[in-house]
Parts: C-alpha cells; sequence; structure tokens
C-alpha cells in the first residue's frame, strides 16, 4: 500500500490551500480523506467563493461510456465520433468547477476516463474549457471504503491535500451551523469521536461517527427530542454507531437540568447564580449554548458576564478554561458581525481580558489593550 507522506490538514485549512490554487486554474488538486470528512461540502464552498458553477460527477454512479459520451457516424468526415455528455461543460458554460467525487472508488475503466480529464483536460476529441477547474476527491484502501490504490503516474501530476477531521474546527462549524448542543459538548469533551478511529476501522465495524454522520443526527435529535431517548437513541446509534451514540446520550442526561440560552440570557445575575453547572458536560454545555445564541453585543456581553460568574462558583470544574473558550469563540463571532471593536470596549470584555489574552491575540485583530 502506497504511503501519502504529507500531513493531514483539518477542513478549514484544506479550503483555504484549495483556494488559492483553484485560482490559478491549471493545478488540479485531489482531497484524500474518509468518507462523511466533508470533502465534498469544502468544494461546494470553493465554487462559491469563486463565483463558478459546479458540477458533481459521482463517479461511483457512472461508466466509462457515459463520461465519453454517444458514439455516432458523422456522414461529412466518415468517421464515428462522440457527442459529450451534458453534464461536461461546453464552450457557451460559464466559469464552471467540476468535481470528479469518489475517483478512487471508480471501476478502473472509468478512472482511465477520468484520468484523462484531470491530466489532459479532455476526453477523445472533448476538450473542457479554459474556464474550467477540474478537481477530485476519493477514500482510500484503509479508510475502511471500497476505493483502489492510485498509482504514482497519477500521483505526480496531481496537487495532494489530506484532509481530517480536527475538533475544534468541527465545532466553529457546528456552532454556525445549529448541530445540537449536546453533540458539540460531547466533541469537546471526547474528540476522538468525531470520526471513526483506526481500531474501529481495524476491527471491521460497519458504522461509526464522522462529521456528516454527526450532522445527520443533530436533525434527528432537533426533530424528535434529545429525552425521547427510545425513539432518539436508535435512530442515532444508526448512523454513529452503539458506542458513540450511547456516550452522547450519557453526555445529553448530564445536561438535562440546563435551560434553553434564551431563558439563561433573560435571567439576571441572581437567577443565573442558582443554575450554575455542577458537571463538566453541562459546564461545556452552557458555554456552547450562550456562544451560539448571543448574536448582538448586549448577549454577548451578557454571556461573558455569566462565564465570569461561574468561574467564580464552579472552582471545582474547568470554569476558567470554558470562560476563556467561550470569550475566544464570542469574539470570532463578534468579527463575523463587525461587532469586535464595540465588544473589545465592553466592560465585560475588558474586565475578562487576562482569561483570554494567552490564547487568543487581540493585536492581530489591529487592536491591543
Amino acid at each position: 500500500m502506497a504511503n501519502l507522506n504529507i500531513d493531514s490538514v483539518s477542513p478549514k485549512r484544506a479550503y483555504e490551500l484549495a483556494n488559492e490554487i483553484v485560482k490559478m486554474r491549471n493545478i488540479p488538486f485531489f482531497f484524500h480523506g474518509r468518507p462523511g470528512i466533508g470533502k465534498s461540502d469544502i468544494v461546494e464552498q470553493l465554487a462559491k467563493a469563486n463565483n463558478m458553477n459546479l458540477e458533481i460527477l459521482m463517479l461511483t454512479q457512472i461508466d466509462s461510456q457515459d463520461l465519453r459520451g454517444i458514439q455516432y457516424p458523422d456522414a461529412a468526415s466518415k468517421r464515428m465520433v462522440y457527442y459529450p455528455p451534458e453534464f461536461l461543460p461546453g464552450p457557451e458554460s460559464p466559469p464552471t468547477l467540476l468535481f470528479l467525487d469518489e475517483l478512487t472508488g471508480a471501476e478502473p475503466r472509468l478512472q482511465v476516463s477520468a484520468y484523462q480529464l484531470l491530466l489532459s483536460r479532455r476526453i477523445g476529441s472533448y476538450k473542457l474549457p479554459d474556464n474550467c477547474y477540474v478537481c477530485a476527491a476519493g477514500n482510500g484502501p484503509a479508510d475502511g471504503a471500497i476505493a483502489y490504490e492510485m498509482g504514482t503516474a497519477l500521483a505526480s501530476r496531481l496537487l495532494h491535500i489530506s484532509v481530517q477531521a480536527e475538533p475544534r474546527s468541527w465545532i466553529e462549524w457546528a456552532l454556525a451551523n445549529g448541530i445540537h448542543n449536546s453533540i458539540i459538548t460531547l466533541i469537546q469533551l471526547k474528540g476522538d469521536l468525531l470520526e471513526q478511529t483506526d481500531s474501529q476501522l481495524d476491527r471491521g465495524d460497519l458504522i461509526g461517527p464522522n462529521p456528516r454522520a454527526w450532522a445527520r443526527a443533530s436533525s434527528i435529535l432537533h426533530s424528535v427530542g434529545v429525552q425521547n431517548r427510545s425513539i432518539a437513541e436508535p435512530l442515532v446509534e444508526g448512523l454513529v454507531g452503539k458506542s458513540a451514540a450511547a456516550d452522547l446520550f450519557l453526555t445529553a442526561e448530564e445536561m438535562k437540568d440546563l435551560p434553553s440560552p434564551e431563558k439563561i440570557l433573560a435571567m439576571d445575575d441572581k437567577e443565573f447564580g442558582k443554575i450554575v453547572p455542577k458537571s463538566i458536560p453541562s459546564l461545556y454545555g452552557l458555554t456552547y449554548s450562550l456562544v451560539a445564541y448571543a448574536s448582538d453585543l448586549t448577549e454577548m456581553r451578557k454571556a461573558i458576564k455569566f462565564l465570569d460568574i461561574t468561574v467564580e462558583r464552579a472552582k471545582d470544574l474547568p470554569a476558567a478554561d470554558c470562560m476563556s473558550l467561550g470569550m475566544e469563540l464570542l469574539m470570532e463571532k463578534a468579527i463575523k458581525s463587525k461587532l469586535d471593536n464595540q465588544l473589545m470596549e465592553s466592560k465585560e470584555f475588558l474586565d475578562n481580558y487576562d482569561k483570554i489574552k494567552d490564547v487568543y491575540s487581540v493585536s492581530s485583530n489591529g487592536k491591543e489593550k
């Protein structure tokens, strides 16, 4: 088995790297990564960021004839020629990102045709337009998916990016996309549950966690309700496996008495003091709830104030770590909302700045205190 001798990067970093390559247009890249890691989502972001149409070819769902096109006789030249398929961009097409997904899982004959698109930008007489960028992704034989080895002849002509799930990066995404709070808290506490482990793959487990599965599990929890465990747990188990699902519902059980973030942010200091978490899962659950729900300057300031109260009252828990984490995430959220200068000038932020200065560089955002 060939060794992928490059460092793996988070999906966020993979996007940053690939975005630079897409702008160059002439170097095709290949995303390596386990199923459900978010490779397709990254490509969708790339197409949107570069104002390109996205054409996704799932190569495990077509055969080589579908990619090459229909053969027909040309009376004028007295030759057999091909009509290219409609999903390949033509001369009149707008800028297009052509994504060859599941390339390593395609049957060998189809891979040959796909390699022509990647390496020569053509198949037979068909040629990709100059405004089309082509890239690909796939799993390796060791990833628990049906896959063929990539030969060195092809590998030497591609830029390779190995994508690996990274808990902190995924949590930032999860907070912005409404992922259920109990799942975010679980991944904070047990980052190895974000994706299937090597030991699970070696054991031959068919079902295991990955970022895509957790996003789907979140939809189930929002729809069924985390407290409706007799229904929710078997459904989640079918997505992430028995062990990961059990850990999730144990975490949810410890968080069950935590009020909604809307109710928390409507409390005064005295009321909040009565619900200060007494367990680590509920502590992290509170932190992520406040960060996810706080949407304006007033709510962000109140969230910092409540985190400060938690530090004072939950001395036997890692409340200071949660304070730093919460303030850092709130600042990142404020930057996206263009509220960072106002938040940095607030009393709550300034009073607690010492608790985050080691983990967050305010000066990097153009302002020092």
